[in-house]
């Protein structure tokens, strides 16, 4: 009996299992080596992580949203996600969404007809063309995600690569503690907006609603808050891992010997985390770059709808519609503070790290004056 090492891929100078291989004796030949056999799955890859952290964190966000219908893809116990048009999945998002047509359908008959008595005049249908327009995100959203859906598939599945090229350069997992304050943001998302809805039909003096017209105002509104809020945590999601990789690289600097294999094997994460927060756009650009838009409308069209209602000595007659401004405004606020505070993180922290490593390999001598200079110069801007 022979003993065989096993060396994994992609990790020069590491024998991950020792493995027992029987000899194929050669009986033509006995001076000939010894030939042997090896079965694959004796082979553990290197570094090899089994669940996916972003997944993970966003778990309740993706459960939620294909259980509304729409985000039809599946994931497996390792974290991998997949979509397919033949799916369950996209023929329960179909189904679903042909019934909510139908209820728009059979409730926008009043919608229409107060907006017809009206007579033309905006001040007096702008409750009924704000109810109509709150209906917009149905005719859109879904078909968005259900175009990118392939798109945002893969895009959750780079995040194991970038996290199995982590655990490999700092010898840890990536860690993402966003999975509680995901559950707690669903529940508290869906909870408000269907408690907004019922309190602004409550306390409206002209409302005729009934109750299949509440709760298809309710799920439009917890489906347009929970998909401005899914942008915010993927971008904290790059935020976290961003901090993570700057902890770690400054943690091995300080403690390896080889500061240059260091500094060369960080680069290529940083350019990754770089990649993975352009792909977050790219995946997503129909969906939220029509989401904006239609926010934008509705938030000009509450403030107005607001202002009126003050001028006019009726403020308070439709809390729906100053809901509405505070609702539009904040998502675009949180939208976009997610998305400057990832590039701040990314950009900012990769050019003082490539300008500490730069110092890191020049003279000895004045070595740690430059260092401190450039961190001090970066702590002052906010980077570190």
């Amino acid at each position: 009996m022979h003993t065989a090492r096993i060396l994994a891929k992609n990790s020069p100078g590491l024998f991950q299992s020792e493995n027992s291989a029987k000899p194929v004796n050669n009986h033509d030949n006995r001076m000939a080596p010894t030939v042997f056999t090896v079965q694959s799955s004796d082979v553990r890859p290197a570094g090899r992580i089994m669940t996916n952290a972003f997944n993970d964190s966003l778990k309740p966000f993706i459960i939620v949203m294909r259980g509304m219908g729409v985000c039809p893809v599946r994931v497996n116990n390792h974290g991998k996600v997949g979509f397919s048009w033949m799916s369950l999945v996209v023929l329960y998002s179909v189904c679903l969404y042909l019934a909510l047509c139908f209820a728009v359908w059979f409730t926008n008959e009043n919608r229409m007809q107060a907006i017809r008595r009206a007579n033309g005049r905006f001040e007096e249908s702008v409750d009924a063309y704000m109810l109509f327009v709150y209906l917009v995100p149905l005719a859109y959203l879904p078909f968005t995600h259900w175009r990118e859906a392939s798109r945002a598939a893969k895009y959750m599945n780079n995040w194991i690569h970038f996290e199995d090229r982590y655990l490999q350069v700092t010898g840890s997992s990536l860690l993402i503690p966003l999975k509680c304050q995901s559950l707690m943001t669903v529940l508290l998302t869906a909870g408000l907006s269907h408690t907004s809805i019922l309190v602004s039909y409550f306390f409206t003096a002209t409302s005729n609603n009934t109750v299949p017209e509440v709760l298809l105002y309710s799920y439009l509104a917890t489906f347009i808050n929970l998909t401005g809020f899914f942008w915010y945590f993927m971008c904290a999601a790059l935020r976290c891992a961003a901090i993570k990789l700057k902890e770690s690289l400054f943690k091995n600097l300080e403690n390896s010997p080889t500061q240059a294999r260091v500094l060369s094997d960080y680069r290529l994460l940083w350019l990754e985390l770089s990649h993975l927060a352009t792909q977050t756009g790219f995946a997503f650009r129909h969906t939220y770059g029509l989401y904006l838009t239609h926010v934008f409308f509705m938030l000009a069209l509450s403030t107005y709808a607001t202002l009126s209602d003050i001028i006019s000595g009726t403020f308070g007659n439709n809390i729906l519609v100053t809901t509405c401004v505070f609702v539009s405004g904040f998502m675009i606020f949180a939208m976009c503070e997610g998305a400057d505070d990832v590039v701040l993180k990314v950009s900012a922290d990769t050019n003082c790290h490539h300008v500490i490593s730069h110092i890191r390999t020049q003279d000895s001598r004045r070595l740690s004056e430059e260092v401190a200079e450039v961190q001090s110069w970066c702590r002052a801007k906010g980077y570190l």
